[in-house]
């Protein structure tokens, strides 16, 4: 699927069948046959044990931090590199886990552990999984922590910033059949749904409200709002109510929701407007799997693989 970044480029990635990996090209417009090879993970390690497990471009488009496995391990590394010259810069953090680059500013956020003692690092049970942030031009012992929970060091926390308005929550797991979620307020740390037996999942910030796909009272799923002022779950709207499939995904283009369904066992895309209203359907080519991908940034760019 071709999907449009922060830099304006088209990126894609294509695998000949060849490769154990699939290379990630760009290109400048859409339809341009013209393309280049961003980043090719095959070349990441002579033998190939080497995995590329999620790429994360910067707001602004001027860098693009992506992650590792090595050996097929659970530790994740981060590199990050000038999108523009696809130079590798300096910055590189270890003992990450469960973890992508959540950009904020002139660096980002990351989830990790504190380093493993010498020679346990694959034995070891891990605790404190702690969120962390790095400026981008300094060394990752400066980097500080953004959150932590020792006093539940099973947890898992996960930082996110909202595309419209730089807005960070974290998303708590590792509890529960779904993950509890904060959001930070004048610095600190405040609680939107406090327990894990939801999923939560934040679609956006816009206008000082929260869009939130969530099953809370809605074992389908539903979408609903809160307000960054006072965003506990008890005082949360209804947008778009729970359906005869299931909501699987939400994303804006512009002023418009696409919300993508599951019912049998077929997916369905649905346009609705910002107040909840309901639009239209999207005719499919037929039953099958949709994954659909926008930027509010990009009214009227709808981007989609289906099989």
């Amino acid at each position: 699927m071709t999907y449009r970044e922060n830099d304006g480029m088209f990126y894609f990635f294509e695998n000949d069948g060849l490769k154990n990996q699939s290379i990630l090209y760009r290109k400048p417009t859409v339809d341009s046959s013209e393309r280049e090879v961003f980043l090719d993970p095959n070349k990441l390690s002579d033998d190939g044990t080497v995995a590329l497990t999620g790429v994360f471009q910067s707001k602004d488009g001027k860098y693009t931090a992506y992650t590792i496995s090595r050996s097929g391990s659970d530790w994740t590394e981060i590199f990050v590199m000038d999108t523009k010259t696809k130079e590798l810069l300096p910055d590189h953090i270890l003992w990450g886990k469960f973890t992508d680059a959540a950009w904020d500013g002139d660096g980002f956020y990351y989830s990790a552990y504190p380093t493993p003692e010498e020679g346990k690092e694959f034995s070891n049970a891990n605790q404190n999984h702690q969120v962390y942030y790095h400026k981008l031009g300094t060394p990752q012992s400066e980097d500080t922590i953004a959150f932590s929970d020792p006093s539940h060091p099973f947890h898992f926390h996960t930082a996110q910033v909202a595309e419209s308005q730089p807005v960070t929550f974290i998303h708590v797991g590792g509890a529960g059949v779904g993950n509890a979620v904060k959001v930070r307020k004048n610095g600190a740390w405040t609680d939107m749904a406090p327990t894990q037996d939801y999923t939560n999942q934040i679609i956006d910030v816009i206008d000082n409200k929260i869009y939130i796909l969530t099953s809370y009272g809605a074992p389908k799923n539903r979408l609903m709002t809160a307000d960054l002022a006072n965003p506990s779950i008890e005082n949360w709207k209804e947008l778009v109510p729970e359906a005869d499939g299931v909501l699987t995904a939400a994303q804006f283009s512009g002023d418009k929701l696409f919300l993508t369904y599951e019912k049998d066992a077929a997916n369905q895309v649905a346009i609705f407007d910002i107040n909840g209203k309901k639009e239209s359907d999207i005719k499919l080519p037929g039953y099958g799997s949709v994954a659909v991908y926008t930027e509010r940034k990009h009214p009227g760019e709808v981007y989609y693989s289906f099989s």
